[in-house]
């Protein structure tokens, strides 16, 4: 059965149940769908109580105490302990509308790509809650712009070239944390580190996964629209400014340092002295590899200019 796993963190976010039925009303067969979910709050955040989804079979939920959360990238890792072997995983933040027909439109993009493991990815195009008002349908690439100081990459949307014309995926040099659908076996070999914070998730994702034998591609439709603005949403480092107001005892900043650290040691720009396995590089293709393959160099911090360019 063409069963989907899908993975998606909470951390104060009013638009989550809006998302959660807009999956479920837009799939062809939500009967098919589970949900893994990392319930991160607040006890005043009554807008997102996950009450009518407990007795549902479909439903994961993990919840956590706000003051307990380490982060993104932590809350990621817990919830790939919810796979139980669906055939595919679909990972969302908590704030996306949907094509009519998506789950099928991705199984489709998949198998279209004729390899043994691909992974569907990109920016999604933009939705605006207040109207629920989906405001383009053209597809994005995702393009380097530039290395930061800390060793990650920032990216940007860029609309794909002839698009209309095209009848199945491009290839992608990188994957966005806030959508990507692949095999469900990802959520085993692809394990989150759960000391990364929130910045170098793509970067590792992308590495990560290609040293694993993933074949990275942009839909050439757009399937899935995103809330990009974070407007009426409190973010984990607003509560973790001060160390004494959490029972980690950290600020955002100590925890996002160290974080910092242990991606650059991942991309092979320092050795920190960190043990990253097993959430280290795959044994399939090596960081090189990746590097030839994206138009990067990881230890000097260069762009390829076809890279910048987004051109394949």
């Amino acid at each position: 059965m063409e069963s989907i796993f899908i993975h998606i963190p909470i951390y104060s976010d009013p638009e989550i149940i809006p998302t959660i039925k807009d999956l479920l009303t837009t799939a062809i067969h939500p009967e098919r769908l589970t949900f893994g979910i990392c319930h991160q709050s607040h006890p005043k955040d009554r807008w997102d109580t996950l009450e009518e989804f407990k007795d549902d079979p479909r439903f994961r939920i993990i919840s956590i105490p706000w003051d307990e959360s380490r982060g993104l990238c932590w809350a990621r890792h817990l919830i790939q302990k919810l796979w139980k072997g669906e055939k595919w995983t679909l990972q969302l933040d908590s704030h996306h509308r949907m094509l009519e027909g998506w789950d099928q439109a991705l199984i489709f993009m998949a198998n279209s790509t004729e390899v043994s493991k691909p992974i569907i990815t990109s920016y999604g195009g933009m939705y605006d809650p207040k109207t629920n008002t989906k405001h383009e349908d053209t597809p994005y690439k995702m393009v380097a712009k530039k290395f930061q100081d800390y060793g990650g990459i920032v990216f940007a949307p860029a609309i794909i070239e002839n698009w209309q014309s095209l009848n199945r995926p491009i290839p992608a040099r990188f994957v966005s944390g806030n959508f990507y659908f692949t095999l469900g076996i990802h959520c085993r070999e692809y394990l989150y580190d759960p000391n990364l914070y929130f910045q170098g998730d793509e970067i590792s994702l992308s590495l990560r996964s290609f040293s694993l034998g993933y074949d990275l591609f942009h839909p050439h439709r757009t399937v899935v629209w995103h809330e990009y603005t974070r407007d009426g949403r409190i973010k984990h480092w607003d509560d973790f400014v001060e160390p004494s107001k959490n029972k980690l005892n950290k600020s955002w900043l100590d925890i996002d340092g160290e974080s910092k650290a242990r991606l650059r040691q991942l991309l092979g720009a320092e050795d920190n002295g960190f043990t990253l396995y097993p959430h280290d590089i795959g044994r399939i293709k090596s960081i090189r590899e990746y590097e030839d393959y994206a138009g990067v160099d990881f230890k000097l911090k260069r762009l390829h200019q076809l890279t910048k360019d987004g051109i394949n």
